[in-house]
């Protein structure tokens, strides 16, 4: 067992008057080992940087800041299959941060398993938005400027997905992206 049967334990709380939802402190004692790790990852217009972990990719916690130029969207693909896909990403055009399900072959978001969800972000005085996305098996949720969904994607093989970085549309620059494999929560299968 592991927690892509559960929500990845969030917390809330009001900080500038609004209610912002973040994933609790103790999850990064989950975190196993480094898949990936970049700084200063620049990113040209349509481009796209990729890692196939050497690790198990069936729970990982991908979490990168990103900053878009242009009207562009960049952010986290997660990808099973040329046709299999899930992308978390801002769209600075839209002032939005977006879930897109919509090139997943099996998945989408809840209720009733839709294609996206988006909603507006805050954005730092900096023009950055940190996105961060946990994958357990079957289970996406994901982070970003204090707001959170989650949805379900079904990959052949989730142990064995590849994980990227991308910016479309105009480029963009990536401060820090990182991906870790995470443990289990339940003790009796460690």
């Amino acid at each position: 067992r592991d927690w892509s049967s559960d929500v990845v334990l969030f917390r809330s709380g009001l900080r500038d008057n609004s209610l912002r939802f973040e994933p609790a402190p103790e999850v990064e004692h989950l975190r196993l080992a480094n898949l990936f790790s970049a700084r200063h990852l620049d990113l040209r217009e349509d481009g796209r940087v990729a890692c196939k972990p050497a690790g198990d990719a069936a729970q990982i916690e991908v979490r990168c800041r990103v900053k878009a130029t242009g009207a562009g969207r960049a952010g986290i693909v997660l990808t099973a299959a040329a046709d299999d896909l899930v992308r978390l990403f801002y769209d600075r055009g839209a002032r939005r941060v977006v879930l897109d399900f919509s090139r997943a072959r099996h998945g989408g978001t809840h209720p009733g398993l839709c294609s996206t969800i988006s909603g507006p972000v805050a954005v730092g005085a900096d023009g950055e938005v940190e996105l961060r996305l946990f994958f357990g098996h079957s289970v996406v949720e994901v982070y970003a400027g204090g707001i959170c969904s989650s949805g379900r994607w079904f990959p052949d093989a989730p142990s064995s997905i590849e994980i990227g970085f991308f910016a479309e549309e105009s480029a963009a620059f990536f401060p820090e992206a990182d991906v870790w494999q995470m443990d289990t929560i339940w003790r009796a299968y460690r």
